[in-house]
């Protein structure tokens, strides 16, 4: 009995003394017509993230030539081709690519694309799509297939 006390608080110290770097990993499913997406995740300023995305979502009204994957229409392209939209787009993050994957961890927005790696970043994690609007005559279709990684360090 002895040997077992010993045994769970030796294993406890080795896991809280920050030998073990757990990695977790999410399946999410970001969908082109919904603004912000609980990941349900709640990071730490130590964890180290790297988030990839697959897909498509297509904006104005849906049509085929809209389509475009997580890192989105660069702006400079964007608004020569969807010049009415593009005057009336409020996007979150107006420099990057419109219909783009973009996070919030707070008030803090940032562009994600196709793949990005961050930490220092403590909070609540959100996925969104860098465009303003989701209904109405300018709705989006499609979805980006979201893949989060997180290494859990010990600081």
């Amino acid at each position: 009995m002895k040997r077992l006390f010993f045994l769970i608080i030796f294993s406890m110290m080795f896991v809280l003394s920050g030998h073990i770097n757990p990695k977790t990993n999410y399946k999410i499913t970001v969908p082109g017509n919904r603004d912000w997406i609980y990941t349900g995740i709640v990071l730490k300023s130590s964890d180290s993230v790297t988030i990839t995305a697959k897909g498509r979502v297509c904006f104005h009204n849906g049509v085929i030539n809209s389509c475009i994957g997580a890192n989105g229409w660069p702006q400079e392209s964007y608004s020569h081709i969807f010049f009415y939209d593009s005057i009336i787009s409020d996007d979150p993050l107006p420099e990057e690519g419109h219909a783009c994957l973009i996070a919030r961890i707070g008030s803090n927005i940032f562009f994600v694309g196709s793949k990005k790696t961050f930490s220092k970043k403590n909070g609540h994690l959100f996925l969104g799509i860098n465009d303003c609007t989701f209904t109405g005559n300018y709705f989006n279709t499609g979805k980006f297939y979201v893949s989060i990684e997180i290494k859990q360090n010990s600081n």
